[in-house]
């Protein structure tokens, strides 16, 4: 069986990096067909943090233009 899946890791803290920060609009989305977005944490009321910014809405727009593309969170990495 062959599965058609590539996979990007892309971790939320980059985002505050001082150097070689890549900033989400930059990626080059077209190979992958998931994306996981690591470091995402839920508060006591069990809603997602965005601790930051808006890095997973901005993830999740770039659907729009890749629609086969899959957003996977992943707590703690």
């Amino acid at each position: 069986m062959v599965y058609d899946r590539r996979i990007g890791y892309y971790e939320l803290f980059n985002i505050h990096k001082s150097c070689n920060v890549i900033e989400l609009e930059s990626l080059v989305i077209k190979p992958f067909s998931y994306i996981n977005l690591a470091f995402v944490n839920f508060g006591a009321d069990y809603k997602l943090l965005d601790e930051y910014g808006d890095v997973v809405d901005r993830m999740s727009f770039l659907k729009f233009t890749n629609t086969g593309l899959r957003i996977n969170i992943a707590i703690g990495g």
